[in-house]
């Protein structure tokens, strides 16, 4: 992800029980944010030599927050490990699709503004 794609974004989110939406910070190779049930986004990106983008990232769930997956996150929350590519034109794709441990999530990244404005 260059650093013209550094910015605040809002990730809408969909899985087979529910939806979602985040907001998100990506600048210089990190990336951080939460959702609105608490759930706290962490972690990395980098240009891939693909032409894709490697994202590595963290998310930790609050206990007992009903997942858009299905089911919840139990008394203790959950804490996970995602890693993934998303194509470098991701903001024109209709949607990203994240396979994790707990069943599939359809991503819309929408670009809010950059860091600097």
């Amino acid at each position: 992800m260059s650093a013209w794609q550094d910015g605040f974004y809002v990730a809408y989110l969909t899985g087979k029980a529910g939806q979602g939406l985040a907001i998100l910070a990506f600048k210089k190779g990190r990336i951080t944010g939460a959702d609105m049930a608490g759930v706290l986004f962490d972690g990395e990106y980098s240009d891939l030599s693909s032409g894709n983008i490697g994202i590595s990232l963290s998310v930790r769930t609050p206990p007992n927050v009903t997942l858009i997956q299905g089911g919840t996150s139990g008394l203790e929350g959950l804490h996970t490990k995602l890693d993934f590519e998303i194509p470098a034109d991701f903001s024109s794709q209709p949607f990203i699709r994240i396979n994790g441990p707990r069943g599939p999530i359809n991503t819309k990244l929408v670009k809010l503004r950059d860091l600097d404005d």
